[in-house]
């Protein structure tokens, strides 16, 4: 297992064996791949040729004082 902190990605293309994940410090080469890109999966997965419909939904709650609970 290779970790790159911080290094951005720009795509991944598909090799004979496996994939390549092009990045700002080089390519780095895997059998398999896990996308775990949260919010920008669906950018992520077009790299692959994979139409993936993502919608993002923000939830947001303020509390200013104690209520009795609204949520379990």
């Amino acid at each position: 297992v290779e970790l790159r902190e911080r290094t951005p990605v720009s795509g991944v293309v598909r090799e004979e064996a496996g994939f390549a994940v092009q990045s700002a410090a080089g390519p780095v080469r895997a059998r398999r791949l896990v996308l775990a890109g949260g919010v920008w999966l669906e950018e992520m997965a077009a790299w692959l040729g994979i139409a993936l419909p993502i919608k993002v939904l923000v939830n947001q709650l303020a509390v200013t004082e104690r209520v009795a609970p609204v949520m379990r």
